[in-house]
């Protein structure tokens, strides 16, 4: 007998992802965001294959369906792996195919500059490859320290770096600065201005092979005098 496989239409979005984030020398693609879906109820069990592993880390806005099938509990260490997997994702939820919280792609894709959660770094284990490294400052970064951190620090991790999302104050600007990467590249954008809020600046950085210890080290340099 003859038998035939199907995909099931998971892929890795790496090349994707690299292609459009480039842009090839055109502007006919442009990378908005990244967005995963997983089942609340059987993401402990998902998160030990490696593709969904890899969308997981690649993903900036992390949506768990099925939030009503499984108990609060459940759905709280569904919360928690992401989190910890990937600490520059935002988290949401939704049951019956409706979204608990943001009702637009727009509101959904908004999550991404919100603060995110501090979570524990992530190490590598025999299920993933990659970890998620969480670096924070109480105050403003020097912005040509933070510059110089970014273009040699970060840089020393070329080819290893899945996203990186950052929410920073800024020294002698209102707003906050938004940091999105995706691989190698980064763009920076303006939030909303700070206001009374107190002003702390976050970056978390997921990729492969990170040296933590270094850069908490170097991230504490850029601190604005």
């Amino acid at each position: 007998s003859t038998r035939m496989r199907f995909g099931r239409g998971a892929a890795s979005p790496a090349g994707v992802l690299r292609a459009i984030a480039s842009g090839g020398g055109t502007d006919a693609f442009r990378l908005d965001g990244v967005d995963h879906r997983d089942d609340a109820g059987r993401l402990e069990v998902l998160a030990t294959e490696d593709l969904a592993v890899e969308q997981i880390g690649y993903a900036d806005v992390v949506v768990l369906s099925r939030a009503d099938a499984c108990s609060p509990e459940a759905l709280r260490r569904a919360e928690e792996r992401v989190a910890v997997q990937n600490g520059a994702a935002a988290i949401a939820s939704a049951a019956r195919g409706e979204m608990r919280g943001p009702s637009t792609l727009e509101a959904l894709l908004g999550l991404r500059r919100a603060d995110f959660v501090q979570t524990t770094p992530a190490k590598a284990t025999h299920h993933h490859a990659y970890e998620s490294v969480s670096l924070t400052l109480d105050g403003e970064v020097d912005g040509e320290r933070f510059a110089d951190f970014v273009e040699t620090e970060v840089a020393r991790f070329s080819g290893r770096l899945l996203r990186t999302k950052g929410i920073l104050a800024v020294a002698g600007l209102e707003q906050r600065m938004i940091v999105q990467g995706v691989a190698d590249l980064v763009e920076i954008t303006f939030g909303e201005p700070w206001g009374d809020a107190k002003r702390t600046s976050r970056v978390a950085i997921v990729g492969f092979g990170l040296d933590v210890g270094s850069l908490e080290r170097a991230f504490t340099t850029c601190a604005a005098s």
